[in-house]
């Protein structure tokens, strides 16, 4: 899925339909529709950033090598969050962790961990919309485009629906997660 299909979404959602219609088909917009537009993709790449860093984590994993075990966090493949785990041969290793890198007694190491996204534009492809899905996201959007227009009761209204479903999504990542019942020995 695009941020395009998103901004779609949250252009419905605002009642803008004709900028949505216009958007989808690829139509000219007018000044007052594009700065809908740019100011709804600053919103998505503020709800995909808060997702990612707080609700719904996104994992990456690079095998990186140092001859003195430091690992900056410039060279890893994405922007870091926090540190999962290190891995060396297969193994979890220990590992100190400072502002910009990391340290860990490997020459070679597999590293897992959380990531933020990276900034979007209309045409760029969407990282969390796997788990959080267009409407999550787009009621985000909205919440964050009505507050930046001084809409404050359909900020908050939107803002409700948003965090619903935030609620709802966590929900379905912990059911996932099989836990065995407890049992007195």
């Amino acid at each position: 899925m695009r941020v395009k299909d998103v901004v779609i979404c949250a252009l419905g959602k605002l009642n803008l339909r004709e900028t949505a219609e216009k958007i989808a088909s690829g139509g000219q917009t007018d000044s007052f529709e594009n700065e809908a537009v740019k100011t709804l993709v600053c919103c998505y790449n503020a709800v995909e950033d808060e997702l990612a860093r707080r609700y719904l984590p996104l994992t990456a994993r690079d095998k990186l090598s140092s001859p003195d075990g430091v690992y900056v966090y410039a060279g890893f493949s994405r922007t870091p969050v926090k540190i999962k785990r290190v891995l060396s041969d297969g193994k979890e290793i220990a590992f100190t962790q400072e502002a910009d890198r990391f340290t860990a007694d490997s020459a070679s190491v597999t590293v897992e961990y959380f990531y933020a996204p990276e900034k979007k534009k209309l045409d760029d492809f969407c990282e969390c919309s796997a788990q959080a899905g267009v409407n999550l996201m787009a009621d985000g959007m909205a919440s964050e485009y009505c507050f930046i227009n001084g809409e404050a009761d359909m900020a908050d209204a939107f803002e409700a629906k948003y965090r619903s479903a935030i609620d709802a999504a966590q929900s379905k990542i912990r059911d996932r997660i099989h836990l065995p019942p407890r049992r007195w020995v």
